[in-house]
C-alpha cells in the first residue's frame, strides 16, 4: 500500500554512496509549519537516517559527492552540507550525537537557483532563473571561497549568446573542464547542447543545435542527461509529452537526431547509468496514473526492458501543491533506483531486470514504498 508523503513533495534526488539524498518544496497552505528540507535515507535498511529543515522557500536541486551535499532554492540561495559521523563511526539521526549533515555555509545569490553541479576540482556550478522561471545565468561558486563566485548573465558572450536551462557532469565525476548544458538562442530561441570548460575565461566551447525529427529547432531540451564521456542525451519536446531522445557525441561535429526510442505513457525523466538509458513513464488508467521505469541500451538492441521493482498504482495527489504535484524525479546508482512521484517515493535494486513486458498494474515488483515527511 502507497504511504502519503504528508504534503512533502520531493524535488530532486540525489545517491550519495549509500545513502540517498531527498529535497523537497515548502508544503503551501500548511497550518504545521513545515519548511522545506532533507531527508537522508538508508539504501540498505531505506530507513531515513536524517531529516533537517532548511529553508521556508522550494529546493529545487541537489548533489551530492565526497561527504558533501549542496542544496539550491527558490530563496536565491547555495547551501553546503558536510557529512559528520557519530563517535561510534555510526550515522544517526538529526542531531542525534553530532552525526549526519550538518551547513557548512549558505551563499545568497542574484536570483532563484533552479539545477547544480558539485565538481571534483572543489566547486559548484549554478543555473539561475528569474522569477518567472526564465533562465538568467550561471555561477561558478569556489567551495572554499563562495564569496569568490564568477558570474555569467544569460544571454553574453562567454555562454556563445545562450540562456542556459540545465547543465550536468558525465558518468565518470563532473569536472569543471566539461560540463554539458541546455542552451536557448537569445534571437531564435533555438536550443542545442552545449560543451563549457570553466577553466576558460569564455567557458562555453561547443555549441551543437539539436531538434527532435519533425519539430521545430524551438523544441525544448528536458531533460539533459550526460552520460560516458563524450556522450549526452536530450529529451525533446516539452516536459510531460512523449518525445524521442537525440544523442549527441562531442567527439563530432553535428549531432545524431535519428536516434528515437519511444516508450509506453509519457516520459517523465530519464537518466544514464552503466551505458543504459533508465526512463521514467506514466500512463493512466482506470485504476490511476502508473509511473514504470523502462530500461534500454543506446548501442545496442532498442528493446525496452519492463524492470519489475518500479511499477505501481499511483493515486492522484491531495496535497493541493498545484502543477508541481505530478514531478516525477529518476535517479539511478550501482545502489539501485529511486522514483519520487507526487507524495510517494519508491526504492529498489537495477542489477536484476525483469523480462521485456508489462506487469499487471497491482504488482510492485519488490520496490518498497517510503514514508517521508517534512522536517521539524
Amino acid at each position: 500500500m502507497l504511504v502519503p508523503l504528508f504534503l512533502l513533495l520531493p524535488m530532486d534526488l540525489s545517491f550519495a554512496d549509500d545513502e540517498l539524498i531527498a529535497v523537497s518544496e515548502a508544503p503551501r497552505g500548511s497550518c504545521t509549519g513545515a519548511r522545506a528540507g532533507v531527508l537522508v535515507v538508508d539504501c540498505g535498511t531505506r530507513e531515513v537516517r536524517q531529516r533537517m529543515s532548511v529553508s521556508d522557500s522550494r529546493i529545487n536541486c541537489c548533489d551530492a559527492a565526497g561527504g558533501l551535499v549542496c542544496l539550491g532554492g527558490s530563496d536565491s540561495k547555495v547551501r553546503l552540507l558536510r557529512r559528520a559521523e557519530a563517535p561510534d563511526g555510526r550515522g544517526g539521526t538529526c542531531g542525534e550525537d553530532g552525526a549526519g549533515y550538518q551547513e557548512v555555509w549558505t551563499h545568497q545569490c542574484l536570483s532563484e537557483v533552479n539545477d547544480l553541479r558539485l565538481a571534483r576540482e572543489g566547486a559548484v556550478v549554478t543555473v539561475r532563473t528569474g522569477p518567472d522561471r526564465c533562465p538568467a545565468g550561471m555561477d561558478l561558486i569556489p567551495l572554499d571561497r563562495p564569496d569568490a563566485l564568477v558570474s555569467f548573465q544569460g544571454g553574453c558572450s562567454a555562454t556563445m549568446g545562450k540562456y542556459i536551462h540545465a547543465l550536468d557532469g558525465f558518468e565518470e565525476g563532473c569536472s569543471l573542464s566539461s560540463v554539458i548544458c541546455a542552451g536557448e538562442d537569445a534571437f531564435t530561441s533555438a536550443f542545442s547542447v552545449m560543451l563549457f570548460d570553466f577553466r576558460r575565461q569564455s567557458p562555453g566551447v561547443v555549441d551543437l543545435p539539436v531538434a527532435a525529427l519533425g519539430q521545430p529547432p524551438t523544441s525544448t531540451v528536458w531533460p539533459l542527461r550526460a552520460g560516458a564521456s563524450h556522450l549526452a542525451y536530450a529529451g525533446m519536446g516539452r516536459r510531460g509529452a512523449g518525445g524521442g531522445i537525440a544523442v549527441v557525441d562531442f567527439r563530432y561535429p553535428t549531432t545524431s537526431s535519428g536516434m528515437q526510442v519511444c516508450f509506453p505513457g509519457e516520459l517523465d525523466d530519464f537518466r544514464c547509468f552503466g551505458g543504459s538509458l533508465y526512463a521514467a513513464c506514466t500512463a493512466r488508467g482506470a485504476r490511476g496514473t502508473e509511473a514504470s521505469v523502462f530500461r534500454c541500451s543506446p548501442s545496442g538492441p532498442r528493446e525496452l526492458e519492463l524492470l519489475s521493482s518500479v511499477v505501481g498504482a499511483w493515486p492522484l495527489s491531495s496535497s493541493g501543491q498545484g502543477a508541481l504535484e505530478d514531478l516525477k524525479v529518476l535517479t539511478v546508482s550501482q545502489r539501485g533506483f529511486a522514483l519520487s512521484c507526487g507524495e510517494h517515493l519508491l526504492l529498489g535494486s537495477v542489477a536484476e531486470a525483469g523480462r521485456p513486458g508489462r506487469l499487471p498494474p497491482a504488482s510492485s515488483g519488490g520496490a518498497s514504498p517510503l514514508p517521508l515527511r517534512p522536517g521539524s
